[in-house]
């Protein structure tokens, strides 16, 4: 079973609020894109983040931060202004590519994500249309590459749907 399967699994059988963004959101979506960690956004409450955190621990994560999911709940603003975190970062110290990140400039909605079956397993990814906004806030450069391929996809789907 691919890491993303054995994640989501989890994060489903806790009845989780999460949706797959970043670089396999994108890849999901139809743009090529070559990416190791998998970045999730998250409904904004403490009891979902703290299961996230018990999620990942339960799989060997640990987080590269020392935060506890209370703490990112109750300070992000003040992590987000004046430490710059973006993400909060877990990964596995027995297996350097299982790399998590929980993006913390983000708050998933209901409905801000489209179930996707991968390999018999349901991944909520983040719809394509939040994945533009997304990126176009970020503005880095690999973010404005996969701007770019989103917008593509969007205008194409758009035509197909005319």
């Amino acid at each position: 079973m691919l890491f993303i399967q054995r994640l989501c699994t989890a994060l489903n059988e806790q009845e989780l609020l999460y949706a797959v963004a970043g670089g396999h959101a994108v890849a999901f979506h139809g743009a090529p894109r070559g990416t190791i960690d998998i970045d999730f956004v998250a409904a904004w409450k403490p009891e979902n983040l703290v299961g996230m955190q018990s999620v990942f621990s339960n799989l060997g994560l640990i987080s590269k931060q020392p935060l506890e999911a209370i703490d990112v709940y109750q300070f992000r603003d003040e992590y987000v202004s004046k430490r710059g975190l973006i993400s909060w970062n877990f990964y596995n110290p027995n297996n350097l590519t299982e790399n998590v990140d929980i993006v913390v400039t983000f708050d998933l909605q209901e409905g801000d994500a489209i179930d996707l079956d991968v390999g018999g397993v349901q991944v909520p990814v983040l719809k394509l249309e939040k994945l533009i906004d997304m990126k176009r806030a970020s503005n880095r450069d690999q973010d404005r590459f996969d701007l770019e391929a989103l917008l593509a996809i969007q205008k194409r789907t758009q035509r197909s749907e005319t």
